[in-house]
């Protein structure tokens, strides 16, 4: 069995260039693996 421990984050931004900054940075930082963006209007 694995050590590794895995999560599901969901989160919201008020712009989405602020959304791209969190994405390039979660990647680069390889603390993702995985990212999807969806525009939510409400």
């Amino acid at each position: 069995m694995s050590n590794e421990s895995f999560c599901i984050v969901l989160t919201t931004t008020n712009r989405p260039e602020n959304a791209q900054l969190m994405v390039q940075s979660l990647l680069s930082k390889h603390l993702s693996a995985c990212i999807q963006t969806l525009p939510i209007q409400s």
